[in-house]
């Protein structure tokens, strides 16, 4: 539904600029002394990845601490064993190939990809999603997806994704999901090269300091690769590029004040092919496309990402302590080939009490967030936000309860006109945890999310001057999710089982047909979420991710869309795992498997190409040399499956962009001293 204001054609990602890194909020520790010895664990732990046993996991996304069991939402955490484990290259492949999240490139564009959790689609899917790097948000401002690349997967010690809820502590967009990743030092010398088909090559090079009082560390991630599309050679042979500087310390004067400094530097240089027919597709999925737009076949972005953070916690007293956050954002994204240049400008500040008294537990703060998109016009969002997060526990009963109220103001300012608008909504959530044993727990969450537009969708293209105009404010989306699950969790098994049903109001889409952004009035979310992970004795384990997800339009102006289902949604979503360890030798086999869905845009599910059902085999072998050194190797898709992702287009016939459609692999030595 429109409200008064403004509207926006969807656009290509390849023609979106990139924008904002944030900080959003960090979940308090209880003490500065804990602090320390959480660094001494993190770096005694690397040397561990080959054991098997399933250890018992803390869980923070939601600002209070708890044990995995006892968590009152639906979590699915992966350590730094879990990552080392897996060989993945990068965060994108950890997150395709060994979670329930869907991802896929944008358009061609691998190092900010689209995700979707929870059947939102692989559209939209990422803006319903807050993604969060010790407590700074990578979520945008306009319509281009987080900047994944730019984290060294090297530098993560734990990934939570918090599925419906969150919304209390990140405000805008957890509506359908959290991803909050939480960076670890490093201690000594750390290095991985490797190389690859289709000219692909890696460097991480990193290494730390720690002591009593301080940490320090410094990690330099490189990726290389020609990709296996074909692209006209009038380009360079390597197409695609990242590098990534990524520095944490942290200083402890006394045992009651912490200071902390993160800084990210990033670049990519990316070269992506334009979509292909399916004729060419079935064919050849490495073929070039056809021309496009800008009298080329394929589109090209430089991105520049400069995001700087700090913070201090001072703990006032054993029961309370208070933490502030300040971050620095600017990007700079061009697009040469239509001589675009985009420019952003960020700021955040946050502050957080945490109170711990009398068997209660409080966490309540404030954020302010302001971002601003300079090219041939000014847009401007900035939020304010207030919240207060609680806790009691009642022997076997454990009560989570919050709050969040949010003020966004956009202003867009151009040579003939300026423009702004102003929204507030409210985020609540109510969270049981019954603690049947020592290893069994059932849960129940009711959480209210809110996603405000991005300011990208306040535009639309105006065919008769080839230009992007402003057209309308829409409507902020809401959503009301309830989940009940049950957790079972022991040293050798992992049993976790989630049912979810999320009613929606104002789902914000791009209509293909009118090319303007827009709502969807009334839709529906319904699933189901199981994980298991099983060790059997200290040579073999095996891991199972399976989600199903129903969806629904069941209410809208467009009346042919009602009865319809979200497009670029897979109902059925399987990941299976095998691990096998020996004294030296490791190897893993992995497949995932996604169902069919309806192309990207196809919103009256009738369009004459579906999206393939998705498969891809992995395998890696890893072999120790000593203590410090280990060589391996790794296949993706290992039968050569042709994937795909399929958008709707009535007008031309290019429709399919080839999404790990072939085989490739990389061999490399990795270790430490």
């Amino acid at each position: 539904m429109i409200a008064k204001g403004f509207k926006k054609r969807y656009f290509s990602l390849a023609a979106i600029a990139a924008t904002v890194s944030m900080v959003q909020l960090q979940a308090l520790a209880s003490s500065v002394q804990h602090n320390e010895v959480q660094v001494q664990k993190h770096t005694a732990k690397e040397d561990e990845s080959d054991d098997l046993e399933l250890e018992t996991i803390t869980v923070e996304a939601e600002g209070i601490r708890s044990s995995e069991l006892r968590a009152t939402a639906n979590y699915e955490v992966y350590t730094a064993k879990d990552i080392a484990s897996s060989e993945a290259i990068d965060l994108i492949e950890f997150l395709n190939r060994y979670t329930s999240i869907n991802v896929a490139s944008s358009f061609g564009n691998r190092f900010s990809p689209r995700i979707d959790v929870h059947g939102y689609g692989l559209e939209s899917g990422y803006e319903n999603i807050v993604v969060s790097v010790d407590g700074r948000r990578l979520n945008n401002i306009d319509l281009m997806p987080q900047l994944l690349a730019s984290i060294p997967i090297e530098s993560i010690e734990k990934i939570e994704i918090l599925k419906g809820s969150g919304a209390v502590l990140y405000g805008d967009g957890a509506t359908a999901a959290v991803i909050n990743i939480i960076t670890k030092p490093l201690k000594g010398v750390r290095y991985r090269i490797f190389k690859g088909n289709y000219k692909t090559s890696g460097l991480k090079l990193g290494g730390g300091l720690y002591g009593e009082q301080f940490y320090a560390t410094y990690l330099l991630d490189l990726y290389r690769s020609k990709g296996f599309r074909r692209i006209h050679d009038d380009i360079p042979s390597i197409r695609h590029k990242n590098l990534s500087n990524f520095i944490k310390a942290a200083f402890f004067p006394t045992d009651k004040v912490e200071y902390g400094f993160e800084a990210n530097f990033a670049k990519t240089d990316n070269y992506y092919a334009n979509p292909i027919t399916k004729e060419q597709f079935d064919q050849n999925p490495k073929q070039e496309g056809p021309v496009g737009w800008n009298g080329k076949t394929y589109n090209y972005q430089i991105l520049h990402d400069t995001a700087v953070s700090g913070y201090v916690r001072y703990q006032i007293a054993p029961e309370v302590s208070i933490k502030l956050d300040a971050s620095k954002s600017d990007k700079k994204s061009s697009f040469p080939l239509s001589s675009y240049v985009a420019r952003y400008d960020y700021m955040q500040y946050d502050v957080q009490l945490d109170v711990q008294k009398n068997g209660w537990h409080v966490l309540a703060g404030a954020t302010s967030f302001g971002g601003e998109r300079k090219s041939f016009d000014s847009v401007r969002k900035s939020h304010y936000g207030y919240f207060a997060n609680l806790e009691k526990i009642f022997g076997i009963h454990r009560l989570t309860a919050g709050v969040r109220q949010e003020r966004v103001k956009y202003k867009y300012l151009s040579t003939s006109q300026t423009l702004q608008r102003s929204d507030k909504q409210n985020a609540l959530t109510i969270g049981y945890n019954y603690e049947i044993s020592d290893a069994n727990a059932l849960f129940a969450n009711f959480t209210k999310a809110y996603q405000f537009p991005d300011v990208d969708r306040f535009f639309r293209y105006d065919f008769a001057t080839n230009t992007y105009v402003f057209n309308d404010f829409i409507d902020t989306m809401k959503t009301k999710t309830h989940t009940i699950g049950f957790n079972r969790i022991t040293k050798d098994e992992k049993l976790k089982i989630a049912l979810y049903q999320a009613n929606v109001s104002d789902e914000i889409y791009y209509n293909p047909s009118t090319y303007q952004n827009t709502t969807l009035d009334k839709t529906r979310k319904r699933g189901l979420d199981i994980e298991y992970r099983r060790k059997f004795g200290v040579n073999l384990a095996t891991s199972v991710h399976y989600s199903y997800v129903s969806t629904k339009i069941k209410d809208d102006d467009q009346s042919t869309f009602v009865g319809k289902k979200i497009p670029g949604v897979s109902k059925h979503n399987l990941t299976v795992g095998l691990d096998m360890y020996w004294e030296k030798l490791r190897a893993n086999i992995t497949h995932t498997y996604r169902s069919s869905a309806y192309a990207l845009g196809d919103f009256q599910n009738n369009f004459k190409y579906r999206q393939r059902p998705y498969n891809s085999t992995d395998v890696n072998v890893v072999y120790r040399i000593g203590n410090n050194v280990r060589l391996f190797a790794k296949v993706t898709n290992l039968f050569g499956y042709k994937n795909m992702v399929v958008v709707r287009n009535d007008y031309k016939n290019n429709v399919i962009y080839p999404e790990n459609a072939v085989r490739t692999y990389y061999i490399g030595i990795e270790g430490s001293f």
